[in-house]
Order: structure tokens, then C-alpha cells, then sequence
């Protein structure tokens, strides 16, 4: 899964996946590590959600995934406040400007 999340951050590609169960499509925007674990950031477009309406974001704990795939589908622009990296030990990918 790991080549697939950088691939989808480089190519800016909207994934679909499961997450806990739930199907959800979204923008993947940052991976690395969050409170010690390896999370994917992603601003979720459709699907179903626990965690209220979306579009919106999502951290998302590599162990709670399946089902990871990207789509056809692409996004143009980064979402991403430059203030959201202060909350992150290790940022392994990242959407960036341009």
C-alpha cells in the first residue's frame, strides 16, 4: 500500500478505499507519521463516514485501510494549510504547489 499512497500524492489522484469498513473516495494529500503511527491525510469526497459529513478531512491510520486503490479520477489543487505539518513527526509524501 505504501507505493500506491506516494503514487496517488505524486499523480494527485483520487483514491477509493475502506476504512473500517466503510467506503469512502478522497483526496490523498500527506503520509507520513502521527503520534507515532504511519497516517495518510485525506480530503474525503464521497463514501460513508463515522466522523460526520464530508467533503472533509480525514487521518486515517494505516492499519484501519483496505481495499486502497487509485482511480481515474484526478484533483488540481492542494488543500493543505502549510500550519497542518506542525502536527506531524514525519512527512513521507506530501501534495505540493504546482
Amino acid at each position: 500500500m505504501d507505493e500506491l499512497i506516494r503514487q496517488a500524492i505524486a499523480d494527485r489522484r483520487l483514491v477509493a478505499y475502506r476504512y473500517n469498513g466503510q467506503r469512502r473516495v478522497g483526496e490523498p494529500h500527506l503520509y507520513g507519521v502521527m503520534n507515532g503511527k504511519p497516517t495518510l491525510l485525506v480530503y474525503q469526497t464521497e463514501g460513508t463516514s463515522f466522523a460526520g459529513p464530508y467533503p472533509n478531512w480525514r487521518r486515517l491510520s494505516l492499519d484501519g485501510i483496505s481495499r486502497f486503490t487509485i482511480t481515474g479520477r484526478s484533483f488540481e489543487h492542494p488543500r493543505l494549510m502549510s500550519s497542518v505539518l506542525n502536527e506531524w513527526s514525519d512527512v513521507w509524501a506530501m501534495v505540493s504547489e504546482g
